[in-house]
């Protein structure tokens, strides 16, 4: 691998790292390069040169594995400097890579952040690896409520290789994308942060070692009616938040009517819902726009108008890709402003690529609430609001206590979620808070 550093103006505005060649560098000699481009403050763009199977050049994308050298060599300084690593920090930094063996994700984030207060956590390379994540998951449960954020990283509707799992138990050899994070932690657009269960109530998450169960108290709030899976992108069409001008000459047609048809069958779920309710179309589209880039914010702190025009861009433009502009006038402007409608366009596909992603929406049943979800959710999945969590989250009850007396009843996990009416307390005026057991 050769590296040039480019400072001159006549070539950049910024210092560039140009890598001329494909080949395994060792982790201590990417890390040097960085740290050395680092200190000096360095604006660095990065680019590869070649074809990347998708068509396209390359240009601009970063050369695999620098997102992991960067943060596990900072990681280490962090260590070396007697710096204080959080294991909640650790391990959201470590989900989305995987070890040779299933155990060294957690073992090596403890190796960085040091023993967890209050916390047993084993080191075994004997026990089975389904036994090591058990363990984990109830010590960190049983930190005083310190660790109720891995509810989110759990799920039977999330990617899982051990199927054997509790479901309140996260998969932590999994590097699933889509994993339940940011309802906790942040959104895909500034604002408030989300609180479903309304603040300053705790968690009250107890384990029962003996039986594999975890007790909490939650609100029951509707089933799942209808899910709408949107179309994933054929592979060559490139992802939808690089537009670029080819796309206009080439446009992937099948999947842009796919989509339109997606996005037709949640407005038509939005329009019967909210007839009744007498909410007009204008609401119902904001409903829709809101839920796909997570932004909906009870105290109306940010204003709309833009993200509105954005979403309108978008739909102008998947349509234009489709072939599906019936009318003329609007072909015509679409076609007279479509560099502005791409900007705008892919401005909201980077939000929604943030937020709901390739994840389903979903609407209910009574309230006719839309949402979205982990990929496995199902029809007849209930939403729930757990004390003390930020996120809505959703439940289906357990096969083997159908049919059984409410106090029997058993439920599994299938993930968090974010429902659009429901990030900001609204849920707790909705039912009664109910002791579950969740297995």
């Amino acid at each position: 691998m050769a590296c040039v550093k480019m400072g001159h103006s006549t070539h950049s505005q910024h210092s560039i790292l140009l890598c001329f060649e494909k080949r395994i560098l060792g982790f201590d000699v990417l890390a040097e390069v960085l740290g050395i481009l680092e200190t000096d403050n360095l604006l660095l763009k990065l680019f590869t040169f070649g074809a990347t199977g998708d068509g396209s050049t390359g240009l601009g994308v970063a050369p695999p594995g620098l997102r992991a050298v960067r943060l596990f060599s900072r990681l280490r300084n962090d260590v070396s400097s007697n710096q204080q690593i959080q294991l909640y920090t650790g391990l959201q930094n470590a989900w989305d890579f995987k070890s040779s063996n299933d155990r060294d994700k957690l073992y090596a984030v403890r190796g960085f952040c040091g023993q967890a207060p209050d916390a047993n956590l084993p080191l075994d390379y004997y026990a089975p690896v389904e036994d090591i994540y058990v363990s984990w998951a109830t010590a960190l449960f049983e930190c005083h409520g310190w660790y109720p954020w891995q509810l989110h990283m759990a799920g039977i509707g999330l990617q899982r290789s051990y199927r054997n799992l509790p479901s309140w138990v996260p998969d932590f050899s999994s590097s699933s994308p889509w994993v339940q994070l940011r309802p906790e932690t942040s959104k895909a657009t500034e604002g408030p942060y989300y609180w479903a269960s309304r603040p300053p109530k705790t968690p009250e998450l107890r384990v029962d070692r003996s039986a594999g169960k975890l007790r909490l108290r939650a609100i029951l709030i509707d089933t799942i009616e209808v899910v709408f899976r949107q179309p994933l992108v054929q592979k060559g069409s490139g992802p939808w938040h690089r537009l670029s001008d080819w796309l206009l000459l080439n446009p992937d047609k099948k999947h842009h009517e796919a989509r339109l048809q997606w996005l037709q069958e949640i407005q038509n779920f939005l329009k019967n819902s909210t007839s009744a309710s007498g909410t007009d179309e204008t609401q119902a589209a904001q409903i829709l726009w809101q839920t796909l880039i997570s932004n909906y914010n009870a105290d109306e702190a940010i204003p709309g108008s833009v993200f509105w025009q954005a979403f309108e861009s978008w739909y102008l433009i998947n349509e234009l890709l489709a072939g599906n502009l019936k009318s003329s006038l609007t072909a015509t402007f679409v076609l007279a402003h479509q560099g502005k409608l791409y900007e705008q366009a892919t401005r909201f596909e980077s939000l929604k690529a943030k937020a709901q992603g390739y994840q389903p929406v979903f609407g209910t049943h009574q309230k006719r609430l839309l949402g979205y979800g982990p990929t496995g959710l199902q029809v007849g999945d209930t939403i729930c609001i757990i004390q003390g969590m930020r996120s809505p989250f959703l439940l289906r009850e357990d096969r083997d206590s159908a049919g059984a007396e409410y106090h029997e009843k058993r439920w599994k996990l299938v993930g968090a979620c974010f429902v659009h009416k429901l990030m900001y307390g609204e849920g707790m005026d909705m039912g009664e808070m109910k002791d579950l057991v969740v297995v």
